[in-house]
């Protein structure tokens, strides 16, 4: 059973007959190859090819990918930073090999187009997708009936599919929140409103445009005021983020939907607390419900919940937050120091950010290292690589900022260390909600809702997601 291929493949070989003569032809018979076990002496794309071969018409299918559970789980299923067809460079051999069995391709398919183009050009003969009909059941549907465009897009983050398998939830999408809860929100579940109301939606952000969406699509007529020239709120900054664009598509998306329901966006129109302004507001549009989503604003501080203080020195015209670098609000110099407690994309993806354009980088952190949370979204594996040249140092906070001079302190050696010449410190411990909306409107209209960031400061995407799905079907 063991040393050479042929021997290797006997047990399989065994286990193949006795699956089909069970099933009795009634079935068709697949299986998944290991295509590359990514260490030394495991099997290659060539081995793995080998092994087709010998296989070649007892089954029906042969998939191939690689990484092993639990070890290498990060490319079993690929966060945004790889690009769909990894896995050709293993299936591409196996399809040369074989001439009865057919060959399935898997690996973050999520484009009808690119799926139908590796049928059509030889490279496979069948498409598995997984992710791309979580994101969207109905995409085979409207990929035939030409309706492309109509398809919500997987955006790649692994959050709240893998990232909640991972812990042993269930499973659920950050793009579409019915997966899990098919039986309130599944197909069927959204009913026309029963009175049409006039929806003012205050932020165009993925919350007020996912409200916008179920609202309109219930029969009321909305309306969004967005101060700023785009949609998308803090979802279009985290797209310019290095190997993170994906994350645009979900906005892109839910703009065309809204545009396509009739929604009207204004932009560059700035709603604040002042009570002239809010009885404009109202006076203009007569709304029956009002939506906050203004979002929220990064804490500037450094107050975090490890020392419950903010930092000494937080002031100083060189201390900013993230959101200011990505708004181009501040010109750095060429040392950077990085305060993160938050261990999720903001501090690695700003790190390499920085680097990238010559900058020297060091992230602190209370943690053992950063973007733990991501480790359980299959990240590192990618991600991690990319931030060789930054200095990650752990268990440690600030102390003190004076100007150039910034004081650490180490939670374990109970020591403190300076770092000098330090030209800017970037603060990055939570965000606050944009809520001061809320209590003025209250004031004059009964149904006024929280939506997003305004509501829970510093939630996913998901989250997001979630709270238009269900404010949209609460009016």
């Amino acid at each position: 059973m063991g040393g050479s291929i042929k021997n290797r493949t006997r047990f399989v070989q065994e286990i193949i007959k006795r699956v089909k003569e069970y099933t009795g032809g009634d079935i068709a018979v697949g299986m998944r190859l290991m295509g590359d076990e990514r260490f030394e002496g495991g099997n290659t794309p060539e081995v793995v090819s080998q092994i087709a071969s010998i296989l070649d018409g007892q089954v029906d299918w042969i998939t191939a990918d690689q990484g092993y559970s639990p070890h290498q789980e990060d490319w079993q299923a690929v966060p945004m930073y790889v690009e769909s067809g990894y896995n050709l460079r293993i299936t591409n051999p196996i399809k040369a090999v074989l001439k009865k069995t057919k060959v399935g391709v898997v690996g973050k398919y999520t484009d009808p187009g690119y799926a139908e183009s590796l049928i059509a050009n030889g490279q496979a003969d069948l498409v598995a997708m997984t992710r791309a009909l979580i994101a969207d059941p109905e995409l085979p549907n409207k990929a035939r009936a030409g309706m492309s465009a109509e398809i919500r897009p997987c955006i790649g983050a692994l959050q709240d599919c893998w990232g909640r398998m991972i812990r042993g939830l269930p499973i659920s999408c950050t793009v579409n929140l019915a997966v899990g809860r098919e039986e309130a929100w599944g197909n069927q579940t959204l009913t026309p409103a029963t009175t049409k109301k006039s929806v003012f939606v205050i932020g165009a952000g993925v919350a007020g445009l996912e409200t916008a969406r179920i609202a309109a699509l219930r029969g009321h007529k909305v309306r969004i005021y967005e101060k700023s020239k785009q949609a998308g709120g803090q979802a279009m900054i985290a797209g310019r983020l290095p190997g993170r664009g994906n994350l645009k598509a979900i906005v892109n998306w839910l703009v065309d939907q809204v545009k396509a329901l009739g929604v009207d966006i204004k932009y560059g129109l700035d709603v604040t607390d002042d009570q002239e302004v809010v009885d404009f507001v109202l006076s203009e549009e007569k709304p029956d419900v009002v939506i906050i989503a203004t979002g929220s604003t990064p804490i500037k501080n450094g107050f975090q919940p490890y020392t419950f203080n903010e930092i000494e020195g937080w002031d100083q015209p060189n201390v900013c937050t993230d959101e200011d670098i990505w708004q181009g609000r501040i010109e750095l110099g060429s040392k950077i120091l990085i305060a993160d407690t938050l261990s999720f994309i903001e501090a690695p993806a700003l790190a390499e950010h920085l680097m990238t354009r010559g900058k020297t980088v060091e992230v602190v952190t209370p943690f053992e290292n950063i973007a733990l949370e991501l480790n359980l979204m299959n990240h590192w594996e990618h991600l991690m690589p990319r931030l060789v040249g930054v200095k990650i140092t752990p268990f440690t906070w600030i102390k003190k900022i004076e100007r150039n001079v910034v004081t650490l302190y180490d939670f374990h050696e109970k020591q403190t260390k300076m770092v000098r010449d330090v030209d800017d410190t970037v603060l990055i411990t939570g965000r606050i909600q944009n809520d001061s909306l809320y209590r003025v409107f209250k004031e004059k209209i009964v149904e006024v809702y929280l939506a997003g960031d305004a509501n829970v400061a510093g939630a996913r995407i998901g989250f997001a997601m979630y709270d238009g799905q269900r404010i949209g079907r609460l009016v």
